[in-house]
């Protein structure tokens, strides 16, 4: 194996291991693509994916410096992120209600989930920004790697984490994809109503902890 895939394969490892556990962005990514579609949800999934690139770019570049620097922002980016999730979620809950009023029979659930690919890229990109996991993940990371690389190893790092963060979060997107097909009226409503009680419990935890 060449040094160049070595830096890759190394980055791929770090950047699964950064989007594999599943909170509340990836159910916003499985969501979306369940109720939007796959171009919606690849906007999303990019989203996601872009952060990731911009977090690791800032960790292998500045190093040790940005655990210090992001310190202080974490608890009022926590509540950030809470707020949103619960937003959403009751945006969820809202159009469910809606939809039983009007006897709808739509079964794509997700109602309260961005409608075209460009809000569903900067909702996932500013959400993912303020996730206090992401940001603690890449600030350790950062005091471990930072300024050790070359500039052309960290190039092949980062696109590594790139890489298997945007294949992560486009196969989330897939299985929200497929299970739309699979939907009746009735199954998209209870999951339309799972995931918005789900999105307002993880908010209301994001806003006081630290996992999102």
């Amino acid at each position: 194996m060449s040094a160049a895939m070595g830096y890759v394969v190394a980055g791929s490892l770090a950047g699964l291991a950064v989007a594999v556990p599943l909170g509340a962005i990836g159910l916003l990514v499985i969501r979306t693509g369940q109720a939007r579609g796959v171009r919606v949800g690849i906007a999303a999934a990019l989203g996601v994916a872009t952060t990731d690139l911009i977090f690791a770019a800032l960790a292998v570049s500045v190093g040790g410096g940005v655990a210090a620097a992001v310190g202080p922002f974490l608890p009022p980016l926590r509540i950030v992120a809470g707020a949103v999730l619960v937003f959403l979620g009751v945006r969820e809950l809202l159009a469910l209600r809606r939809a039983r009023a009007a006897g709808s029979a739509d079964a794509t659930g997700g109602r309260g989930m961005p409608v075209t690919a460009t809000r569903a890229f900067l909702l996932l990109l500013g959400l993912t920004a303020a996730n206090p996991l992401t940001i603690g993940y890449f600030a350790s990371a950062a005091v471990g790697i930072g300024g050790t690389m070359s500039w052309t190893a960290a190039a092949f790092f980062v696109a590594g984490i790139f890489a298997a963060s945007a294949g992560w979060q486009a196969l989330l997107v897939g299985v929200g994809a497929a299970s739309r097909r699979l939907m009746t009226s009735r199954v998209a409503h209870v999951l339309t109503g799972v995931s918005g009680f789900l999105m307002i419990a993880l908010g209301l935890y994001a806003a006081s902890d630290s996992y999102l």
